[in-house]
């Protein structure tokens, strides 16, 4: 009141807050998802809320306005229910309301997370409006909030960077290793996290993050190499024939013979029925050996019964050694248990500098044969993988023949054709010219 040109003001009323809406910094890459937090800063009580959202072109919510993008916070009570429609001037209105009308937990704080995509493509200042707010009382009595404006920090993409959080470090490994066990794909961003640029997720980009957080650029071009010279390489990654008792446990390593060192692996274990992987509340008996350095193992049981292994090292450390055994798992046969096989699939190895190897599938007699038999033997062998054969060492035009154990022909095809045939699960005779083998699938 005492100062120049304010003075004039001679009705001046201090407030000392209001109901308002806020958002804090928030930051997103193109081509991914972001979360938007909407806080809530209330004076009164407020038991519902509408507003309105109008999002530049190019920015959507994700899968349009379903549930799952719209998630309260634990300020919103178990009556509370959020919902969101489309509105004709582009704008998308939210409504959070109570059908008991219980007020929110608390006077700030974040009421709502929305999931937000934005395109590769987008182009000039990403602003984002909160318009026409309107507030209500568990009393009925109705308030109004101001307008606000957000805008959103654009981040450059970056190899590595898998939740799109601007910074490659341990965060981005975790993202990665839980989308490989567990395909967690609303917390990782597929483009950047694909490091080796080879359009899949596995533990190759595991080993190139790792080099990223230690300024270690990936080279691209040694990965390519290993991988199209696989074929010459002799390494195993297998488990030794074993007989176990019905309702016994025990023991089983997995072993390593390798004429390169690696750093990192991953691979799927189908079991046969009867025969698990034993538990300990609730985490899986498997333990690498001490062939490992700062090693760290996970496993997860698949959507298709697999149990899948991932080990790697955040320094990219390489395992010891070039024979013996890596990993070790305690298995668990069920009382009515009698045989089976054991099948070692989808194993990649990476080298610290992201050279991948593939492995062949490996086959394990469990009080029995061995299920894959050459019973006439040559130089060629088979592998299987998701219920494809494919014939190695041999002619692509070599004739191949498929029998099912009735002894009827299923398929009379050739070398180059027999991996495009998909067959159900069982038993088959498999003639590769003079060749005869028995494999099961």
């Amino acid at each position: 009141k005492q100062t120049s040109g304010w003075r004039e003001f001679t009705n001046i009323n201090e407030i000392i807050s209001e109901n308002h809406f806020a958002v804090p910094e928030v930051k997103a890459v193109k081509g991914s998802e972001f979360t938007l937090p909407i806080c809530l800063n209330n004076v009164v009580a407020i038991s519902d809320l509408q507003f309105d959202i109008y999002l530049p072109s190019g920015v959507n919510i994700k899968n349009g306005n379903e549930k799952n993008s719209l998630q309260l916070t634990d300020r919103a009570t178990s009556s509370h229910v959020v919902t969101a429609a489309t509105q004709s001037d582009g704008a998308i209105r939210i409504i959070i309301y109570s059908n008991e009308a219980k007020a929110f937990e608390g006077n700030e704080g974040e009421i709502l997370n929305i999931t937000l995509e934005i395109a590769s493509n987008f182009n000039g200042e990403c602003k984002i409006e909160l318009k026409n707010a309107t507030l209500t009382a568990p009393d009925n009595s109705v308030y109004m909030a101001s307008n606000l404006l957000i805008i959103v920090e654009l981040l450059a993409p970056q190899k590595g960077d898998a939740n799109s959080d601007g910074i490659v470090n341990i965060a981005d490994i975790n993202a990665v290793a839980n989308y490989i066990l567990h395909n967690e794909t609303s917390k990782i961003n597929i483009t950047q996290a694909d490091v080796a640029t080879n359009g899949q997720i596995n533990v190759i980009d595991l080993v190139g993050i790792a080099n990223i957080i230690l300024g270690n650029y990936p080279n691209t071009n040694a990965r390519k190499k290993a991988f199209e010279s696989y074929s010459e390489n002799t390494n195993r990654f297998y488990i030794e024939n074993f007989d176990i008792e019905a309702g016994e446990e025990k023991e089983i390593a997995i072993v390593l013979d390798n004429t390169i060192m690696f750093s990192a692996f991953q691979t799927d274990i189908y079991l046969p029925e009867g025969l698990s992987i034993k538990q300990v509340d609730g985490a899986y008996c498997v333990a690498l050996t001490d062939r490992k350095s700062d090693h760290v193992v996970s496993v997860a049981k698949q959507s298709d019964g697999a149990m899948r292994i991932l080990a790697y090292s955040i320094s990219s450390a390489e395992f010891s050694g070039n024979s013996g055994n890596l990993a070790l798992f305690t298995v668990v046969a069920d009382n009515d248990f009698n045989s089976g096989d054991i099948r070692i699939t989808n194993t990649i190895f990476s080298q610290k500098d992201m050279s991948e190897y593939l492995f062949n599938d490996e086959y394990t007699a469990v009080n029995g044969d061995n299920s894959v038999v050459s019973i006439e033997s040559d130089n060629s062998y088979i592998s299987v993988s998701n219920g494809a054969m494919t014939v190695h060492h041999a002619n692509s035009d070599a004739a191949v023949k498929i029998y099912n154990m009735n002894g009827v022909l299923l398929y009379n095809t050739t070398i180059a054709q027999v991996s495009s045939i998909r067959l159900p699960q069982g038993i088959y005779i498999v003639k590769v010219n003079e060749s005869i083998k028995k494999v099961v699938l």
